[in-house]
């Protein structure tokens, strides 16, 4: 899964030394995420937050950060984290999709997800898993319309609930055309 493509979208792996100017300006264009992972008082990412998440995002072999550019222009609207598998558990986690705001409400996350998603058929991975935050219920709207069904609470690394996630991926069929 280094490179997918779909109508709209191309998804590349992020060079762990790129600049981190654009995914700053997606990180802060979206409140949800803002409020889910900053707290109620919305403070911004800066760039060495920005740095520190790509390197944890390309940190291990599993670890897979995707770019979500537009087919069209290359401009960069999203980021996705992947990994495949978890450290701790024999299936792939989604650990975080992010669209810029503007671009949010077109049909573009959920086409990222089905271009995700058959990466992974094509690996040979069953199921996929993804955690959501509580106090982001949009997100796990948007996760249930793709198809993801509630198994589970618990807290994450920083003590926040979460929503378990889990997607059965139909092998060998296409998700998108």
């Amino acid at each position: 899964m280094l490179h997918l493509e779909t109508p709209h979208l191309v998804l590349e792996l992020v060079d762990p030394h790129s600049p981190p100017y654009d995914l700053l300006t997606v990180f802060n264009s979206n409140p949800d995420f803002l409020e889910a992972t900053r707290g109620e008082a919305l403070s911004a990412f800066d760039l060495p937050d920005v740095k520190t998440f790509i390197q944890s995002a390309t940190s291990h072999a599993y670890d897979r950060c995707l770019a979500i550019r537009l087919r069209e222009t290359g401009a960069l609207i999203g980021a996705a984290v992947v990994v495949a598998p978890h450290d701790s558990q024999a299936y792939p986690w989604l650990g975080l999709l992010i669209l810029d705001s503007a671009w949010q409400g077109r049909g573009l996350g959920a086409e990222a997800v089905q271009a995700i998603e058959e990466g992974l058929t094509q690996e040979g991975w069953t199921e996929v898993h993804l955690c959501v935050l509580e106090a982001s219920f949009r997100a796990r709207a948007f996760w249930e319309r793709q198809g993801y069904s509630v198994y589970g609470e618990r807290r994450d690394r920083e003590g926040r609930a979460c929503w378990l996630l889990c997607k059965l991926l139909a092998v060998g069929e296409p998700q998108h055309g």
